[in-house]
Order: C-alpha cells, then sequence, then structure tokens
C-alpha cells in the first residue's frame, strides 16, 4: 500500500512540474500561533491567537479536501495546542491518499510531540516525520529560543520520539 501512496506522490509532484494541478495535494497548515518560546528571529509570539481554526472546523477541511497526499502541521508551536493528537487522528482517518506527515516542534514538550507522534501511528501513516529544532550548543540554542533549559528539553524530545517504530525523527534549525 505505501509504494502505491508513494508512486502517487512521485506522479502528483512531476504532473504539477507541467500542469496546474486541480486540487490541492500538499498542505501546511498553521495549527496555532502560541509559542512557548520567545525566539528573536520568530517573534510569532507575539501574534495574538485569535482566529484559529477549531478541531471540527479542522475535519472538514480535512474532508472537503481528501487529496491531500503531503500535510505539515505547523505553528507556532504545534504542542501547545491541546487538541494536537485529535487534529493528528483526524487527518489521518480522513486523508485517504496521505503519504507524507510532518510537524516540527521547538521540543518544549517531549510528552506532547510523543502524544501526537503515537496519535499519527494509530493510522500506519506511510511517512511519519517530526522535526525536533536545534540551534546549535546549549547555551546558544538557549538564548536564541529566549529559554533556559531549551537545548536540554529539545534533546529529551528528540530521544522519546527515536524510541518510537514508525517515526522519522530529525534536527532542524531556523537559519536567519
Amino acid at each position: 500500500m505505501s509504494l502505491r501512496r508513494y508512486g502517487s506522490l512521485a506522479t502528483t509532484l512531476l504532473a504539477g512540474a507541467v500542469r496546474r494541478p486541480v486540487a490541492p495535494w500538499k498542505l501546511t497548515l498553521a495549527t496555532t500561533w502560541l509559542c512557548n518560546h520567545r525566539c528573536g528571529h520568530c517573534r510569532i509570539w507575539e501574534r495574538r491567537p485569535d482566529g484559529e481554526l477549531t478541531g471540527a472546523e479542522l475535519e472538514r477541511l480535512f474532508e472537503q479536501n481528501p487529496g491531500i497526499r503531503w500535510l505539515d502541521l505547523t505553528g507556532g508551536e504545534p504542542t501547545t495546542r491541546p487538541d494536537l493528537p485529535d487534529v493528528v487522528r483526524a487527518a489521518t482517518r480522513l486523508l485517504p491518499d496521505l503519504v507524507l506527515l510532518h510537524f516540527p516542534t521547538n521540543g518544549s514538550r517531549p510528552r506532547r510531540a510523543v502524544e501526537a507522534a503515537r496519535a499519527a501511528l494509530e493510522r500506519r501513516p506511510p511517512k511519519l516525520i517530526l522535526t525536533v529544532s536545534l540551534d546549535g550548543p546549549p547555551s546558544v540554542h538557549d538564548r536564541l529560543r529566549g529559554s533556559e533549559g531549551a537545548w536540554a528539553s529539545a534533546i529529551e524530545t528528540f530521544a522519546r520520539l527515536r524510541e518510537l517504530a514508525g517515526v522519522s525523527v530529525v534536527f532542524g534549525m531556523t537559519l536567519t
């Protein structure tokens, strides 16, 4: 089944290079504007978290766009959204052609990141990728993230996610 889905995604990517797609196949969705870090390069934490889609609205979005093959759940910090595991379950249930599910995290909430990953794994998406932000050694990372202990938390999150079978976990960094 996953090979067929991968082939379908590859075909969609190639077709998109030649002609305009008839429907969206990739969605980058800001699940929340909340963030518990105070990064100077992003400053998203200064934004008011109003106008965010509810869980029911997200379910309708997924139902109305069943051809989504690649979903990025971003933010702010996605793990600050209390219903993130439910959002992930809805996406994996309502997007039958989903090949790739990705979400980044600053790593500040290891337990919440693991819960969201487990929720995705319940439906066995062909590819689940989590990116944990890491901007350098401890002192640099904590300074850039505006949060003491951020580096240690990111490392813990990375380690806990790596223990889950079926999850690809990588470090990512923001360059400005």
